[in-house]
């Protein structure tokens, strides 16, 4: 993901029960020297022609503190279906920022 703006969605994937999403490298425009950096994330179920369910927000820190630095956010009872990510605040904030990811994997086995 490069230049991402808060309201971004990525793309689907079906998945019945678990997600790990995985996040690294992670920055943002403010300066590097920033401190709390940080993005929040919504897991969501893509439903047609209803509106998306939420199964909830978790925010990414660590992968901002170098490029092989790692944040990892897992969601479970996950129902069968589409789901997507949805970047809902950047730096704290709804507006203002632009993301980028250098690495970013969804693993839907909880087998890990």
């Amino acid at each position: 993901m490069t230049g991402v703006l808060t309201g971004f969605q990525s793309r689907r994937w079906a998945d019945e029960n678990y997600t790990e999403l995985i996040f690294r490298g992670c920055t943002t425009s403010t300066p590097v020297y920033a401190p709390d950096q940080s993005t929040e994330i919504d897991m969501r179920h893509d439903r047609t022609a209803l509106p998306d369910i939420s199964y909830g927000r978790q925010t990414a820190y660590n992968c901002f503190d170098g490029p092989a630095e790692e944040s990892r956010g897992e969601w479970n009872g996950l129902e069968p279906g589409d789901y997507f990510f949805q970047i809902t605040r950047i730096n704290d904030s709804e507006s203002g920022y632009r993301l980028s990811v250098d690495y970013v994997a969804v693993d839907t086995t909880a087998q890990d």
